[in-house]
């Protein structure tokens, strides 16, 4: 797939425009593209880029504040070829990653919890890249595959319903008095409340309660 505008079920840019550059293992890189390049509508355009799902900060690189020159060979095997990126957990199975990030914009840290369509970076131009433009990529088990599907809402990552439109006030003071030892939880309670994913309810998951019952997101 080349050069084509699409609409997605599942946006990734936040002025919902989005154009296909190349797409997966297209013919100009033979194997080696797996991955979707995608434009804001048009080459020179910027947007903020969301998360294609909700899920937990892998891990996140901004450390280049350079292009590479993909006219010298050494380059395509350079650390950096990929520039900036943010890569999120979604599942056991799935992982998302972003690259080519602009320096400096990177919005989120190793741990953080994002929900779908939230805002992660600005599209870049850093690594091994002729233009201003995002790298996606979908892993399955640690194996790349076609980012389309997802985008267009013919794949899923296959996660439930975020429960966090059912908080309450009333759910954060849950969660300091058991941090604090005055109560015990079932298993179920711990894995709705503990919303930073850690592996246990903490003052930080009450905040990030609070936070969502005042409408704004988990992490800030």
């Amino acid at each position: 797939m080349f050069m084509t505008n699409i609409t997605p079920v599942n946006p990734v840019f936040s002025n919902n425009r989005h154009r296909i550059t190349f797409g997966y293992m297209a013919p100009e890189y033979g194997s080696a593209h797996r991955g979707c390049d995608l434009v804001p509508g048009a080459v020179g355009v910027t947007s903020d880029i969301v998360a294609l799902e909700g899920g937990i900060i892998e891990s996140v690189k901004d450390t280049v504040r350079t292009t590479l020159n993909i006219n010298i060979a050494s380059n395509w095997t350079h650390p950096d070829v990929l520039g900036n990126i943010v890569r999120i957990r979604h599942s056991d199975r799935y992982t998302t990653r972003y690259c080519h990030l602009a320096h400096g914009s990177i919005r989120v840290k190793a741990g953080d919890r994002v929900r779908k369509g939230q805002v992660i970076a600005t599209i870049g131009n850093t690594g091994l890249s002729t233009a201003a433009h995002l790298h996606l990529e979908v892993f399955d088990n640690g194996n790349r595959i076609d980012p389309y599907p997802f985008m267009m809402g013919k794949m899923t990552f296959g996660l439930p319903a975020l429960p966090e439109s059912d908080f309450k006030t009333s759910d954060a003071m849950t969660a300091l008095m058991y941090s604090a030892g005055l109560i015990k939880l079932t298993p179920e309670q711990k894995t709705r409340l503990d919303l930073n994913r850690d592996g246990n309810v903490t003052p930080d998951d009450a905040l990030m309660i609070l936070r969502v019952v005042a409408g704004m997101p988990a992490n800030s």
